[in-house]
């Protein structure tokens, strides 16, 4: 019984890794640039280079939704609160549409804990990537990927009041 357990781990075993070198990891999607672009521009406090990284449109508004936030609203506390957003490339997906793509990042604090999650929509704006937007729900990420794709403006629609109901046919109500 021994032996064919023996035998079986030796079987199970992966190969020894071959000499030399590890193999060198891929190289970073170039959609992710503005999340390195951010980092370095927290550690170096340079908010107009935090800026460039971002749409300009993005950059001035909450294009998400209730779960965004504007460039500049993540670059104040980013820099206030000492964190930085971390992609996982593992998550980078392109838009099925167009070419827009969505990736999770992580809100590392500068201790290097995870302390939250956000979702972002990245565009292609004047030769390079940038976020148009980032937020925690990811229906309203991929809204915006989707307005972004489709050529609608990028802003959410406003929050109010439900448009009016059709009046039933027939003659009104009488009064109370």
């Amino acid at each position: 019984m021994i032996a064919l357990w023996l035998a079986l781990q030796a079987v199970a075993a992966p190969p020894p890794a071959p000499p030399g070198p590890p193999p060198a990891a891929p190289a970073p999607a170039p959609q992710l640039a503005p999340f390195h672009e951010m980092a370095e521009a927290i550690a170096s406090r340079d908010i107009p280079r935090f800026k460039a990284a971002w749409h300009p449109e993005g950059w001035d508004h909450n294009l998400v939704g209730g779960s965004g936030l504007s460039g500049e609203a993540v670059a104040g506390q980013a820099k206030s609160e000492g964190w930085r957003l971390v992609p996982d490339p593992d998550t980078l997906a392109k838009h099925t549409e167009g070419p827009a793509w969505i990736v999770r990042a992580g809100v590392v604090a500068g201790d290097g804990r995870q302390v939250d999650a956000v979702h972002a929509v990245l565009v292609s704006h004047g030769g390079r990537w940038v976020v148009l937007g980032a937020g925690e729900n990811p229906e309203q990420v991929m809204a915006l990927a989707d307005r972004a794709v489709h050529g609608k403006p990028f802003a959410p629609p406003p929050k109010g009041p439900p448009p009016p109901k059709e009046a039933l046919p027939g003659p009104p109500p009488p009064p109370r």
